[in-house]
C-alpha cells in the first residue's frame, strides 16, 4: 500500500501521519454527535432561524441557523411537574 524507501527519513511520513490522525478525529467525532443525535425526541419546536429539541435522555439540541453558519447547543434539562428546567 505505501512503500517507504530506506534511504528517505522518517520525517518525510509526518504530513502523512498527520492527515490520517486528522481524518481518524473527524471520523470519531462525526460519530459521537450522530449516535447522540439517535435518542427519540420528546418535543420540537422551530421558527424561521431557530430550532430546539428535546429528547427522551433529558438532552436538549438547540440549533441557530444562519448564512455562513450555524450554531448549535447542547445540554441537560429537567421536567418539574409543568415547568421545564
Amino acid at each position: 500500500m505505501i512503500s517507504f524507501n530506506k534511504s528517505q527519513s522518517y520525517v518525510s511520513l509526518g504530513p502523512t501521519l498527520t492527515g490520517v490522525l486528522f481524518l481518524a478525529v473527524m471520523l470519531g467525532a462525526y460519530n459521537y454527535y450522530k449516535q447522540r443525535d439517535d435518542v427519540p425526541l420528546l418535543i420540537e419546536a422551530s421558527r424561521s432561524d431557530e430550532r430546539i429539541e428535546l429528547r427522551s435522555d433529558n438532552s436538549y439540541k438547540y440549533s441557530r441557523f444562519e448564512r455562513l453558519g450555524n450554531d448549535y447547543f447542547r445540554g441537560n434539562y429537567e421536567i418539574k411537574d409543568s415547568l421545564i428546567i
